[in-house]
């Protein structure tokens, strides 16, 4: 494959440099990673898998990415070629977690671009590509992303019989945050968390490290499609996104079962432009909604509110709104101890020389938090979500108590928001 020229290196972006000291702080953690899932059906060529996955790397530069300080500074150095990665073949009937844990086994190495691992598990015509990504260059969006590139590059190859290359997608310059800008946001962002307590636990406190290197406790949970629908609609009547509303009984639930009625809820926000729709990599920011009292009368707009206001203040990175609301020391993940994460974007069937691929939603990896609900929204028919904490955490053994407390909390606002309207 001929080698696409290289730019020169540019300073790491904030969500980047904020993943690679993940790394240094808890090497090999789960937490430091992204996964993603494609489901194949139909006949399936191994080489031209290979292939296409080649001519994916190649042509997105976050993929060749190595990271290295210059001058005091993290840097990001884009390689002409990917890391040598084969995909490894696991025995029929290798569950998820099983695959993922298989390809976690070997430390990833930034220094040199090694961010990328894939494995295969074949049954018949059907077959699952499991991908393992070092944060610091994948996020949640960018696995629709790759599978519609890889459909693309296979469906090519399937055409032509040759290996298949695609155009070079050159990757967007780290954005730059003005100084003045920088200091209102930061104004904000001190007045917007002034004082917030940390959420109750009790217990040992975790430090971050402990969060990323322990393992996970995980029960996932389905929203019937009938409740669903009413949710949507009681959205709708309230001008709040469906997300809004799941965030606020979310909120009204951690405030149940943890005794609390102000604290922070971490959501993971997407810095992506439109021009970055179709580009690979790690572009998002997390940022705090501050919960006050949820479920009280005008809970639900005070969390939309904190929404709005937490993205209008998405520029100012999270180690700087950590560093400007609590400059304190603690042991436990400052204002992220509960995170909300949502996917509502398409998955759909690509055709690809025969061969129908689909992007699988796989959950977060390891611990970034304390307590975390994902929640993934298809627009119609029911909802798919999961709750995890570390195992050795507060919230491990209240997984259960935190589901059954939503469940009621979505019902609540589905109601009131009925029963107002009617």
């Amino acid at each position: 494959m001929t080698a696409h020229q290289t730019p020169p290196p540019h300073a790491a972006s904030a969500a980047e440099q904020r993943f690679w000291f993940a790394e240094q702080l808890t090497p090999g953690a789960r937490a430091n990673l992204a996964a993603a899932r494609i489901h194949l059906t139909g006949p399936l060529d191994l080489e031209l898998l290979q292939h296409s996955l080649d001519a994916v790397r190649q042509r997105h530069d976050a993929l060749r990415t190595a990271f290295r300080i210059q001058d005091d500074q993290l840097v990001r150095s884009v390689r002409a070629t990917p890391v040598a990665s084969p995909v490894a073949r696991l025995a029929p009937g290798t569950t998820p977690d099983d695959a993922f844990t298989a390809l976690a086994a070997r430390p990833f190495d930034l220094d040199r671009a090694d961010v990328q691992r894939a494995a295969i598990v074949q049954e018949g015509e059907e077959a699952d590509l499991f991908l393992l990504f070092h944060h610091a260059v994948f996020d949640g969006l960018s696995d629709e992303v790759l599978a519609a590139d890889l459909a693309t590059a296979y469906a090519q190859g399937a055409s032509t019989g040759t290996a298949p290359v695609l155009p070079q997608r050159r990757r967007s310059a780290a954005p730059v945050l003005r100084a003045e800008r920088r200091t209102e946001l930061v104004a904000k962002w001190r007045a917007v968390l002034d004082a917030v307590p940390d959420l109750p636990h009790e217990g040992a406190e975790l430090s971050q490290r402990d969060l990323a290197m322990d393992s996970t406790e995980r029960q996932r949970f389905g929203v019937p499609e009938e409740l669903a629908e009413r949710l949507r609609t009681a959205a709708r009547d309230q001008a709040v996104s469906p997300y809004g509303l799941l965030l606020a009984a979310y909120g009204r639930a951690l405030g149940e079962v943890g005794g609390a009625t102000d604290f922070c809820v971490g959501i993971p926000v997407a810095t992506r432009t439109a021009e970055q729709d179709d580009e690979v990599g790690c572009l998002l920011n997390t940022v705090p909604v501050r919960m006050r009292a949820p479920s009280t009368p005008g809970g639900l707009q005070r969390v939309w509110n904190g929404v709005i206001d937490a993205v209008d203040g998405v520029e100012l990175p999270f180690d700087q709104v950590v560093r400007a609301c609590r400059p304190q020391r603690t042991r436990r993940m400052p204002l992220y101890q509960a995170l909300f994460t949502f996917q509502n974007w398409p998955r759909p069937a690509r055709e690809a020389g025969g061969t129908q691929l689909r992007s699988v939603s796989t959950g977060p990896f390891g611990n970034q938090s304390e307590v975390l609900m994902e929640l993934h929204d298809p627009g119609d028919g029911p909802l798919s979500g999961l709750v995890q904490a570390p195992t050795h955490g507060h919230w491990a053994k209240r997984l259960g108590d935190l589901r059954a407390a939503f469940d009621h909390h979505l019902e609540v606002l589905a109601e009131s928001v009925e029963g107002a309207s009617r």
